[in-house]
């Protein structure tokens, strides 16, 4: 895919300007300047809503050899056009100085748009207004006319104009070849055996007094898909969580009410597991009560369901993203939704998008899963290959073989104590499925 990064470095070089690729990623020398493009597209359902991942250790890198002139670009691609806000980099470090890096090492966060004002919200230590940056090239050390030519740049830069060239075959050749590596079997495997943890789990499950607080703990972290945390008693390749009481903390949920939410999960993997034709009416009795069920979407419970009954898929973010952007190359007027009412609609357009795509090895949807991810994480970054790029395959696949049903039977469950999880400072990972704005774009 061309990335809009390539596109401004493209016109940089046409203004004369001397450009220098500095290392992996979008980090170029423009002139004196540092400047780290990070490109992020609108989220379909969730209008003004970028995400963005920052790795602390290349941040501090290129900081700390390039202080007062190294600026992050963030380059956020609307269905129409792109824009650009430029945020200096001691700003950037003042900003994160509270803010912990995620399990990757990287740093979560999301730029918003509410109204004409963008928001860096860092999901812990804050909201930032970074309008100021809105098209200021100048800071970049460009003419006012410059600047106002690279904004016109950047609007005719979107998606669809981005994704025209590409070829699925194509991609889906690449794929096959990784499929054959390693890391990809071993992926495949973790997988299998996370399905087999999920489905011990909901049978010890059943066996407990739903009455009890170790129920509770169970479910909330141990059912649902959880990253590599003192909190986790089970880790997830499909990780949405880091501690959950600390990322719902301003919703005040009381133990009486985590205890709904616990049974109420429970119930709907349980009622699906008995009976997959019902899920349709299962998600409708979990989704109904907006209260409780709001901060749990298709990201953090079809990775349950898939694993309780593999002919459903997982939809996250990253299934998402790979959807969108074929379904821009096949001219589909479509997208997936992260919300779990729509889950049941999006299983049928994955299942369009399998059939479509004629790859046989994608009914398996483990498969299905796997390229996703790797189209997402890989081939749609474009990142040059990096040193470290098995272990850091290896966050996601790699998880300590456990025998999981000798395990969770040798635990004596009744002498477990209260479970009162301390907070993380930086919960992170899942988005939350609030629709109290309504945004408006500017005029690019």
């Amino acid at each position: 895919m061309t990335r809009p990064a390539r596109v401004l470095v493209g016109y940089l070089k046409k203004l004369g300007y001397q450009v220098e690729k500095l290392g992996t990623g979008e980090i170029y020398r423009v002139d004196s300047q540092v400047i780290w493009f990070d490109y992020s597209r609108e989220r379909p359902d969730d209008p003004g809503s970028f995400f963005h991942g920052t790795s602390k250790r290349i941040f501090e890198d290129f900081y700390g050899r390039f202080p007062g002139y190294f600026f992050i670009v963030f380059l956020l691609g609307y269905p129409e056009a792109s824009a650009g806000i430029v945020v200096d980099g001691r700003r950037f470090k003042e900003i994160m100085r509270n803010k912990g890096p995620d399990t990757r090492g990287d740093w979560k966060y999301q730029v918003r748009q509410i109204g004409d004002r963008y928001f860096l919200k860092t999901w812990g230590t804050g909201d930032f207004d970074i309008t100021d940056g809105l098209h200021k090239y100048e800071l970049l050390g460009l003419t006012h006319e410059q600047a106002l030519s690279i904004r016109e740049e950047l609007a005719s830069i979107h998606p669809r104009n981005l994704l025209t060239s590409e070829d699925p075959d194509a991609i889906i050749d690449q794929f096959r070849e990784w499929l054959k590596t390693n890391t990809a079997q071993t992926h495949l495997t973790i997988i299998e055996r996370e399905k087999h943890d999920v489905q011990a789990l909901m049978t010890k499950l059943r066996g407990m007094d739903k009455a009890g607080p170790e129920f509770d703990e169970w479910v909330l972290y141990g059912l649902l898909p959880y990253s590599k945390t003192k909190y986790a008693k089970r880790v997830s390749t499909f990780a949405v969580f880091q501690n959950l009481k600390a990322f719902f903390k301003d919703y005040g949920y009381s133990d009486a009410d985590w205890h709904f939410i616990a049974l109420s999960i429970f119930k709907l993997a349980d009622r699906f597991a008995n009976s997959p034709d019902s899920l349709g009416i299962a998600i409708r009795e979990f989704t109904d009560n907006k209260r409780y069920s709001r901060g749990f979407q298709c990201g953090s419970i079809t990775p349950i369901l898939f694993c309780i009954n593999d002919s459903f898929p997982i939809v996250n973010n990253r299934v998402i993203h790979t959807y969108d952007d074929f379904a821009t190359l096949l001219n589909w007027n479509d997208n997936l939704h992260q919300r779990l009412e729509f889950y049941l609609e999006n299983v049928q357009k994955c299942k369009r998008l399998i059939d479509t795509l004629a790859e046989p090895e994608f009914q398996d949807f483990a498969v299905f899963d796997l390229f996703c991810y790797w189209y997402d994480q890989y081939y749609r970054k474009e990142e040059e290959p990096r040193p470290d790029i098995e272990e850091e395959m290896g966050d996601r696949t790699t998880v300590k073989p456990i025998d999981f049903v000798p395990f969770v039977n040798s635990l004596n469950l009744e002498n477990v104590g209260k479970f009162d999880p301390r907070s993380l400072k930086n919960p992170d990972t899942i988005m939350e499925e609030k629709r109290h704005q309504r945004f408006h774009r500017l005029n690019f």
